[in-house]
């Protein structure tokens, strides 16, 4: 009886030992899948990280390269006019000149007196330079 039960407690002993083993194995195997995934969710909050700050300097870019193009459509469209006033200033006063030097070819600024009665001057003036207008009506 001695025997058998040295053989049961040998038999039991054997599968402790396994058991033990076994679950040492297991928890081995759990700590480096865990590990495997805390390095996937490492690498994934890497990659969202990456992927937010090329989407932002994306944006950013765009946004900068859209307010430029505002900008430059609006200093163009601002200085357009006070250009042409500039030019309209400067053949003013080339034509002065060549009036006071007794050169009368001047049909940019001077308008012969048939023209003025048929109207039709005055009308195109109103119609497509609005700001300009006949400054001296002597017929």
């Amino acid at each position: 009886m001695v025997n058998i039960l040295r053989r049961v407690e040998s038999g039991v002993q054997k599968a402790a030992d396994a058991w033990k083993v076994g679950t040492s194995h297991f928890v081995s195997s759990y700590k480096i899948i865990n590990n495997q995934i805390d390095n996937i969710n490492t690498l994934l909050q890497l990659q969202r990280t990456s992927i937010t700050t090329i989407y932002e300097d994306i944006r950013t870019r765009f946004m900068t390269e859209a307010k430029f193009k505002l900008l430059n459509e609006k200093t163009i469209n601002d200085l357009s006019r006070p250009t042409l006033q500039v030019s309209e200033i400067d053949l003013l006063f080339v034509a002065v000149q060549q009036l006071l030097s007794g050169q009368l070819g001047l049909p940019q600024f001077l308008i012969p007196h048939k023209d003025l009665q048929i109207g039709h001057i005055p009308k195109a003036l109103a119609f497509k330079f609005v700001p300009t207008r006949v400054a001296l009506k002597d017929f």
